[in-house]
């Protein structure tokens, strides 16, 4: 293969990544059903790639998911986004780290 061709190749790979990337952005957000234990175990995860201690990440896991819980039922629409918002805001108040972590997690930082 030509290095002519091989360009072209990649263009068109990383064409058609960002023509999949950009329809998907464009959908709008799904409606997500709140779930406790789903954020308890994202938080623990993350939590386990910063190094911190698990035992003191469960207790605040806990607390943070109480009060996201509290949160969500007031609201009748919640998304995927609007749940890692809240849960990062909620988690400053113990692990700025963790909080900006977690917020981060789906993006390159």
């Amino acid at each position: 293969m030509k290095v002519v061709e091989k360009a072209k190749a990649t263009y068109r790979r990383a064409r058609a990544v960002e023509a999949a990337t950009e329809k998907k952005s464009r959908q709008s957000p799904k409606r997500v059903k709140f779930s406790r234990r789903k954020l308890v175990s994202e938080i623990m995860f993350e939590a386990r790639v910063l190094g911190r201690h698990a035992g003191a990440v469960e207790i605040f896991a806990d607390k943070v998911a109480n009060e996201v819980e509290v949160w969500a039922k007031k609201r009748t629409y919640i998304t995927e986004d609007d749940i890692t918002r809240v849960a990062s805001e909620k988690l400053k108040k113990y692990d700025k780290d963790l909080a900006y972590i977690y917020k981060n997690r789906d993006t390159i930082v």
